[in-house]
Parts: C-alpha cells; sequence; structure tokens
C-alpha cells in the first residue's frame, strides 16, 4: 500500500511538472496539486501506521522471548521439585520403621 502510494505521488508529480510546462490551465495544475496534497497526506497515515505496527512487532517478539524465558524457568523449577519430593520420600522411608 506505502508502495503504490509513493508510485501514485510520483506519477502526479510528473503530470504536474508536465502540465506547468506545456502551460495547461491553472486549475488543472490546481487539481493536480490537490490529488497531491491528498497523496501526501496519505502516505504519511500509511508510514505512521507502519511505524506504530512495527512497534506492536517488536513488543510481541520481546513478550515471546519472555514467556520462553519463564517457561524454561518453570520447567527447571518443576525437575528440581520432582527431585527434591523423591528425596523426602526416600528418607521418610529410612526414619519411619515398617
Amino acid at each position: 500500500m506505502i508502495r503504490k502510494t509513493r508510485q501514485k505521488l510520483r506519477e502526479l508529480e510528473i503530470a504536474i511538472v508536465t502540465a506547468e510546462k506545456e502551460k495547461k490551465d491553472e486549475i488543472e495544475v490546481f487539481n493536480f496539486k490537490q490529488k497531491i496534497k491528498k497523496q501526501r497526506t496519505k502516505l504519511e497515515e500509511l508510514l505512521e501506521a507502519d511505524k506504530r505496527e512495527m512497534e506492536v512487532i517488536q513488543e510481541l517478539k520481546q513478550a515471546k522471548k519472555e514467556l520462553a524465558k519463564a517457561e524454561k524457568e518453570l520447567n527447571i523449577y518443576l525437575q528440581n521439585k520432582a527431585v527434591l519430593d523423591n528425596r523426602a520420600g526416600e528418607l521418610m522411608n529410612l526414619t519411619v520403621p515398617s
């Protein structure tokens, strides 16, 4: 979408230069200027939206990394807990006479 808007803007800029060289009607030149203004505004809006999207993507990537790290830490904790539970069970069996 940004590429198309930039292309349209270039085409309008070329058209206005051509119209001015050929001494076309002032209304036509004015219309080209208005179209150029609209395209520039649209391009700025698209670029701003793209920037916001990229920021959101970066935040999501960071959250994904943090989630993966937390998952690893949880797995390590659960493994350690299982080992400690097994040791505790073994100690209980040793100290409690059957």
